[in-house]
């Protein structure tokens, strides 16, 4: 019950914000329907759940938002049109990126050399 409460009030809120600074621009728009789509499959699947093919889409969807918007701070980063803020985000983007590559290789040498740790075979 928590979790469709919390999904409503995230919707009325991002809407409120999304009319409150109405751009008008298509950027704004496609921003609007892409948070009603998450939050809706937060609110659906709080009730009766999402198929699987839904789940993989919602990831792969949001890993492709993930890149587009770090090539984005980059390309700009490159062209030296960045604000402040955009500095701080991509400064953010690469240290984030950075501990991803850090979790991932101590999993990978976790799994690797498991059998040593914790004696499990696989």
């Amino acid at each position: 019950m928590e979790k469709q409460i919390a999904a409503i009030f995230s919707l009325l809120s991002f809407n409120y914000l999304m009319f409150k600074y109405w751009g008008g621009t298509w950027k704004v728009t496609l921003l609007a329907l892409i948070g009603n789509y998450f939050f809706i499959c937060i609110l659906i699947k709080s009730y009766i759940g999402l198929p699987k093919f839904i789940e993989d889409f919602n990831v792969i969807f949001i890993f492709g938002i993930c890149i587009l918007g770090a090539y984005n701070l980059w390309r700009k980063n490159k062209a030296g049109t960045l604000t402040e803020y955009e500095k701080r985000r991509w400064i953010l983007t690469r240290t984030f990126l950075t501990l991803f590559v850090l979790a991932v290789l101590v999993f990978a040498l976790i799994f690797i050399f498991m059998e040593y740790i914790y004696g499990i075979y696989i």
